[in-house]
């Protein structure tokens, strides 16, 4: 009767702390996730006997996992959103990480009732992780958990049911949903509109070896007989041109010139066709903590980072516009240039979405511009980590690709209509073209020589909730299909 009793009373509790979850989580009041985590602690220890402690004590802004126990090599992630997005997510960053090194298990914990149905082997094979993550033992819920708890001795329950009624009878409960219906109180999450890099673990540093006399000749009879200006060239031109001339099928950008030597993730001395441009004799092979020892070359790999990405950006349809230093889509023909449409997933609902749109004249009698989707980036390394930042904008063109001289003004017309909510899906969608790949022969990672991927925003688990319209208040909104300007009639 006395573990009847007791299992009973951890029911009860489970069942509270669940419902204050889904509560919390739909008043924007994330902080009950965060402190889920601390509470979870003694009870998964008191459960599986583990020795757990909160992965941020080990190390500020752990990576992937909450929960770590060194001595038995195992982590735990906990988290109220149960989907495989999150599950691959978490094994991604697993893996970018190294945290195999560390751990051979890695649990999920789910803050729900709901059933936990995710293909373990199917993930593991995406992400290509080898740890152990098994169906049946590794994905966890509030009814898997209540499951092990009752196959426990009399003595374990009596001291799991004396911990969750401490932190689950229900005064207590009800003092912490009331709190989150102040707004003082609400929290939402934050993105920042910062994107993880995947780099590989080594670079390139060899010296040159061109003609630069010759290549310099040749290039300014190229421009005459364009008739292009001419300007002075560059080592960086001049070695372009030396690809180019050397092997067109292998021409490529994703390295910079520094000091008479070349750097790149790319090992130019193991092309053939490349490997007569570069002094093989001088290959050295660094990793990117060995290369970045000092502010000077951190600003250098911060430009072969941009010029790795110019290159990534090329198949997927972003184009480099070097005048307002700005990604923007390419028009798909330049010769005759339309909209363009694209459907993408907006919470897990196909939605067509312009990528380059018509804008007219007040008449509706000519098209005026064509106006791109588009975004200016820069590079950040924080505690080891890079990224790359994404601010939205718009490109305005005469005919897909030539700046239209009235940019300023159609710019001015078209924020006027932006928002919170509308840069946030500008962020997400943007971030979705650029890792969409639309075939296997499209993949970015399969023509290059090294692993370079592109990773997630950057999201903080809570912050206090700010209404849209107090920081940033409703305007009137424009047209933004027509120009409503005595100069475009």
């Amino acid at each position: 009767m006395k573990r009847i009793r007791l299992t009973n009373s951890i029911l009860e509790s489970l069942t509270r702390f669940s419902t204050e979850i889904q509560i919390s989580n739909k008043n924007a009041f994330f902080d009950i996730n965060i402190q889920s985590e601390y509470l979870l602690i003694p009870l998964l220890n008191l459960v599986f006997d583990y020795k757990l402690v909160n992965a941020n004590q080990i190390k500020k802004n752990y990576p992937a996992v909450d929960l770590i126990d060194l001595d038995n090599r195992l982590a735990f992630q906990i988290t109220s959103t149960y989907s495989s997005h999150k599950v691959k997510k978490t094994l991604e960053s697993f893996r970018k990480n190294d945290l195999h090194k560390l751990f051979d298990e890695v649990f999920f914990l789910f803050l729900t009732t709901n059933d936990v149905k995710v293909n373990s082997q199917k993930v593991l094979s995406e992400v290509g992780t080898k740890i152990v993550l098994e169906d049946d033992r590794h994905f966890l819920n509030f009814n898997s958990l209540f499951s092990h708890i009752q196959s426990l001795s009399l003595n374990k329950i009596e001291r799991i049911e004396a911990l969750l009624t401490e932190e689950f009878h229900e005064e207590k409960v009800k003092a912490r949903i009331q709190d989150t219906k102040s707004p003082d109180l609400r929290t939402e999450p934050y993105f920042l509109n910062l994107v993880s890099l995947d780099l590989p673990k080594s670079l390139f540093v060899v010296d040159l070896n061109i003609e630069k006399e010759k290549l310099k000749k040749d290039l300014i009879e190229r421009k005459k007989e364009k008739g292009q200006k001419m300007r002075k060239f560059n080592d960086r031109d001049l070695f372009k041109e030396a690809i180019n001339q050397n092997n067109p099928d292998k021409y490529c950008e994703d390295w910079v010139i520094h000091g008479q030597q070349l750097i790149s993730f790319r090992d130019f001395t193991k092309d053939v066709s490349l490997a007569g441009l570069v002094d093989q004799g001088t290959s050295t092979e660094l990793s990117i903590e060995e290369f970045c020892f000092d502010e000077d070359k951190k600003r250098v790999f911060k430009n072969l980072l941009n010029a790795v990405l110019r290159e990534y950006l090329k198949t997927v349809k972003f184009e480099w516009y070097h005048p307002d230093k700005i990604f923007r889509i390419k028009s798909p023909n330049a010769d005759m240039p339309k909209e363009v449409k694209v459907t993408w997933k907006l919470n897990k609902k196909p939605q067509p979405r312009s990528v380059i749109s018509e804008i007219w004249n007040k008449n509706k009698t000519h098209i005026i511009c064509f106006r791109h989707l588009a975004f200016s980036s820069s590079i950040f390394e924080f505690d080891g980590r890079w990224f790359f930042s994404i601010n939205p904008t718009y490109s305005f063109t005469t005919n897909g690709y030539r700046k239209s001289r009235f940019s300023q003004y159609y710019m001015t017309g078209k924020k006027q209509n932006d928002d919170n909510k509308s840069i946030y899906h500008d962020l997400r969608f943007i971030l979705w073209n650029i890792k969409k790949l639309d075939s296997p022969s499209e993949m970015f990672q399969a023509t290059l020589p090294y692993d370079f991927k592109i990773g997630d925003f950057e999201e903080f688990k809570s912050g206090f909730a700010i209404k849209d319209d107090e920081w940033n208040p409703k305007q009137e909104k424009v047209n933004e299909g027509v120009i409503d300007n005595p100069l475009f009639n």
